[in-house]
């Protein structure tokens, strides 16, 4: 797959992601959340774990080649 159709794809899921009420009300809501010392730390963490992950997944599809 092209990097330029892998962009495409990545775009649309997000676009339709953005759609979603679940998101929307997150989405209202994280200011909120995340007033919290405690909830910003564990944020950060799941994130840094997600792209992480991504990385490591992104390392196996490359290495592949």
């Amino acid at each position: 797959m092209s990097i330029l159709r892998t962009a495409a794809t990545a775009a649309t899921v997000a676009r339709t992601v953005l759609r979603s009420p679940a998101v929307r009300a997150g989405l209202a809501l994280a200011p909120a959340l995340l007033a919290n010392p405690a909830v910003r730390g564990k944020a950060r963490d799941l994130t840094l774990g997600a792209a992480y992950g991504a990385g490591v997944v992104a390392r196996r599809i490359v290495k592949g080649r």
